[in-house]
């Protein structure tokens, strides 16, 4: 019996230690930032408003996450919070980074950057664990095994997507009723 629970701990071990699987050819970047540029039809003015009503769709408390909204300028910077759930062992991880988007906004174009990834803290069922590490990094003091990379990868995930709704958020159609 005891040999049996032996041979079960020591298969949830290096089941928790095994290599994230990912797609063969993608690769982390390297600044952890995204950059998203592309062309669309509108006004500075117009795309600058459906920029800010995605932010404010997007964000939960827009106005809380809201940095810098400057129109003339083309630019808003937004602080935003991404959660990454992980799993070590019997535990599963709770992980809130936090990161900035920057809009910039030009007649017909506009650039979307996410940058400042930042793992600050990790909740566990029983506790929180405070953390400062920047996703820039390979690797976090904080962090065991690979639960980094899964934090990494998670957020690639996310990023992916946000940058994939911003840019359905600009080529919507503006409504007029």
């Amino acid at each position: 019996m005891k040999t049996l629970l032996l041979i079960a701990a020591c298969f949830i071990i290096l089941a928790s230690c095994a290599p994230a699987k990912h797609a063969v050819n993608t690769k982390l970047p390297s600044p952890y930032e995204f950059t998203l540029i592309d062309s669309v039809k509108g006004a500075k003015d117009e795309l600058f408003v459906k920029a800010n009503e995605w932010v404010a769709k997007s964000f939960v408390d827009a106005k809380s996450v809201i940095q810098m909204h400057d129109k003339e300028a083309g630019k808003i910077i937004a602080k935003g919070v991404m959660t990454v759930n992980t799993s070590f062992m019997l535990y599963t991880l709770t992980n809130h980074v936090s990161y900035t988007a920057t809009i910039s906004i030009k007649e017909g174009k506009y650039k979307i950057v996410l940058d400042n990834f930042e793992l600050f803290e990790t909740v566990t069922t029983s506790r929180v664990v405070p953390c400062s590490s920047s996703l820039d990094k390979t690797s976090s003091p904080c962090i065991q095994g690979n639960q980094w990379d899964k934090i990494r990868w998670g957020c690639y995930s996310q990023a992916q997507n946000f940058l994939l709704s911003f840019k359905s958020g600009m080529k919507k159609q503006t409504q007029d009723f």
